[in-house]
């Protein structure tokens, strides 16, 4: 699930009270207006096929520290909150910040992958 940051103020000429709540990958995303995480997507619309993904990559990258290694996310209820229409099931595997080796990360998990569970019925999109 992605971080949320709250942020409450005061419009000033109104006194009308203001709540604004982001959905953040990181603070540098508010920083520089942008996100520089490469992650990888892992699509499915098959939930036994998406459990055994997300599984076999977790034991592959089990740790949650984000900013020193790569981290397995299951982002479904994500995407389904914030997604119309959206149906199926979503892992995300994201890399550290400043690793510059998005291309080899993507290769080496798509041949993880199809060695394990072939080529169908799955899609792997890098977003960056």
């Amino acid at each position: 699930m992605m971080p949320e940051m709250t942020v409450y103020g005061m419009k000033a000429d109104t006194n009308m009270k203001l709540k604004i709540t982001l959905k953040v990958q990181s603070i540098s995303d508010l920083i520089t207006n942008s996100s520089s995480e490469t992650f990888l997507r892992i699509d499915t619309k098959d939930k036994v096929l998406h459990d055994e993904i997300y599984n076999a990559l977790k034991d592959l990258f089990p740790s949650r520290d984000w900013e020193l290694s790569p981290v397995i996310s299951d982002e479904t209820e994500y995407y389904h909150e914030n997604e119309e229409g959206f149906e199926g099931f979503v892992c995300e595997l994201s890399l550290p910040y400043g690793i510059e080796c998005d291309t080899f990360f993507e290769v080496g998990v798509k041949a993880i992958l199809k060695d394990k569970f072939g080529e169908e019925n799955y899609t792997v999109e890098r977003c960056d």
